[in-house]
């Protein structure tokens, strides 16, 4: 996105939802990474986040929002790291504070 004020040059991008980009889909997995509009994304993917197919999300960048979101759909958090190799259950964490 730019502004009028923009000289460079510019290239126009078809917009689209999550929902619509999976109608005729059935993801088991989605990785998301958009650069701080992941809530607009996953705003736009209600339908495909009440999917019984969809077993997990990878969001690059989450936020209070995010995270409450994704929850209210039931998925849960869970950090990969790589050092152990394990995915660890955020929830747990969040639980003994």
């Amino acid at each position: 996105m730019v502004d009028e004020n923009y000289i460079g040059k510019k290239q126009h991008v078809e917009v689209s939802n999550l929902d619509a980009e999976c109608l005729f889909l059935s993801p088991s997995l989605i990785k998301i990474d958009v650069e701080s509009f992941e809530e607009r994304v996953l705003l736009g993917g209600l339908k495909t986040l009440d999917s019984e197919n969809l077993m997990a999300l990878i969001v690059e960048g989450n936020s209070p929002k995010t995270d409450s979101l994704l929850r209210s759909k039931g998925f849960k958090d869970y950090k990969y790291s790589p050092l152990d190799r394990e995915i660890k259950d955020q929830t747990e964490k969040e639980k003994k504070f």
